[in-house]
């Protein structure tokens, strides 16, 4: 699941939260969806 390391790992390195769900999704094929990925991540 989506955690503040991913969140703090977007700000520090300017990845965007569409990227970061791209490689959560393919390691996680049934995980959340972009937009619960999104609030989660927060």
């Amino acid at each position: 699941m989506a955690d503040r390391n991913i969140a703090w790992s977007a700000r520090s390195q300017h990845v965007t939260l569409q990227l970061l769900w791209l490689e959560y999704k393919q390691a996680n094929p049934d995980g959340l969806s972009y937009t619960q990925f999104c609030v989660h991540g927060e």
